[in-house]
């Protein structure tokens, strides 16, 4: 199965002080703090974010920058925000590094 890339799972505690570039956006009408990352080649969002009914059933593995890889389930859900809007397939993680990662997908502006 091929991978997809994304930043990373969770920010390292050595990054605590890192402060992404973030924006605020919606994901299903909730308010949240979206990163645009160009190094990523997928959307990810948070899992908490995500209705039952939203849920494909599929699963996608990922490699993220630190070189691990994980297998996460796929989702499709309502996106409100300066880099996207619409509906949008992601990869629902526990931890992602921000609510909404917004990747390299079509459609997507730099915020």
């Amino acid at each position: 199965m091929p991978y997809v890339g994304c930043l990373s799972e969770s920010v390292p505690s050595e990054s605590a002080d890192l402060r992404l570039p973030t924006v605020t956006g919606k994901v299903n009408g909730h308010v949240v703090f979206v990163l645009r990352d160009t190094g990523c080649t997928t959307v990810v969002v948070r899992n908490g974010l995500v209705t039952e009914q939203q849920r494909t059933g599929q699963f996608k593995c990922y490699r993220v920058m630190d070189g691990s890889i994980g297998k996460v389930e796929v989702a499709e859900v309502d996106d409100e925000s300066p880099c996207y809007t619409g509906k949008v397939q992601c990869l629902c993680m526990k931890l992602p590094a921000c609510d909404l990662v917004i990747g390299n997908i079509p459609g997507a502006s730099s915020g």
